[in-house]
């Protein structure tokens, strides 16, 4: 079921105002969604792109988001990052959002667990990374790196990446000071660059990572070259985490994105926020059961829809521990 709350992206403003139909979460979905007893306490699992849809694309702002935020910590409802941010970004982030969830770092390309967290005994053979525990699902980056490079150096192809910049040069493409940036460039799976070549060298490039298990997803600044994974694996296994050890509440997986990146994401949760971005011309599709289209771009529109499916699950009896 799609619950339009705005025009087309590329019709542009005015949005409408978000408001979540009555039913659209309630019991009865609960119980689909639950493998057990119907008795037990629901919550919201939330997953959520960080770029332009958390993040102001301008300022990197999440301020406008904070309401929300608030009210899925009352309640104990776990807010986990996903993004193609590195964990040393994204480990600053969660701890300015004073969340202690799981990461989806790197487009999916592994989950990490804080190793005080709850979940954390569930990956015994995970790598320990300061104060998380990670567990990748794709190629590392130096495979990434040396394949990318000696194609394009066969090939003549001309793009750039993270790789091929200082951080001054970092910091110009993506806006980020110097500290921002030097921990942006601290990557472990993924290569993020920018293509200045025609769009029928593109396709060459691209089938020829294919044949090496290398794959490319296109996000809000730069095209991601990647394993064979992607934020939607990271969702699944961490939802799959949580109802299996954390298995006294029903959780219900919320997403929220607003590029390509993100449609995998979006498709496989039991519910899918789509958030408008003005800059962008198509209109993402996913195919989850439930979707929501946010009424404003950005943390603005973010709030507006989690904030609604707060109040629309207002009416369970909710749990208020600190399970993120």
């Amino acid at each position: 079921m799609e619950v339009p709350h705005t025009s087309p992206v590329a019709e542009g403003p005015p949005w409408t105002t978000c408001s979540i139909p009555e039913g659209i979460y309630n019991r009865s979905m609960a119980g689909q969604l639950s493998t057990s007893s119907s008795k037990r306490i629901s919550k919201f699992i939330v997953f959520t792109d960080l770029d332009a849809t958390l993040l102001d694309h301008h300022t990197y702002s999440w301020q406008p988001a904070a309401p929300a935020i608030e009210g899925l910590r009352e309640r104990g409802y776990p807010l986990i990052l996903c993004s193609s941010k590195t964990l040393a970004e994204m480990m600053d982030l969660a701890a300015e959002l004073a969340t202690a969830a799981p990461l989806v770092a790197e487009n999916g390309a592994f989950i990490a667990i804080p190793q005080a967290h709850t979940l954390a005994p569930c990956l015994p053979d995970a790598k320990a990374y300061e104060d998380y525990l990670i567990e990748f699902t794709g190629a590392s980056r130096d495979h990434i790196l040396a394949t990318a490079h000696a194609l394009r150096n066969e090939h003549a192809y001309r793009f750039e990446g993270f790789a091929d910049w200082t951080i001054a040069e970092l910091s110009h493409h993506t806006g980020l000071d110097h500290e921002a940036a030097t921990r942006a460039a601290t990557r472990l799976a993924t290569e993020p660059i920018v293509w200045n070549d025609t769009q029928a060298r593109w396709e060459q490039f691209e089938a020829q990572l294919d044949q090496h298990d290398i794959h490319s997803v296109r996000g809000g600044r730069f095209i991601h070259l990647m394993g064979n994974t992607d934020k939607a694996r990271g969702l699944e296994s961490l939802v799959s985490l949580y109802r299996k050890h954390v298995s006294e509440f029903a959780w219900t997986s919320v997403a929220l994105g607003d590029s390509p990146n993100d449609l995998g994401m979006l498709s496989v949760a039991n519910i899918a926020v789509v958030i408008p971005n003005p800059n962008r011309s198509e209109i993402l599709t996913p195919t989850s059961e439930h979707i929501i289209r946010a009424p404003h771009p950005g943390p603005q529109g973010w709030n507006a829809v989690i904030s609604d499916l707060i109040r629309s699950s207002s009416n369970l009896d909710v749990g208020n521990s600190n399970d993120g």
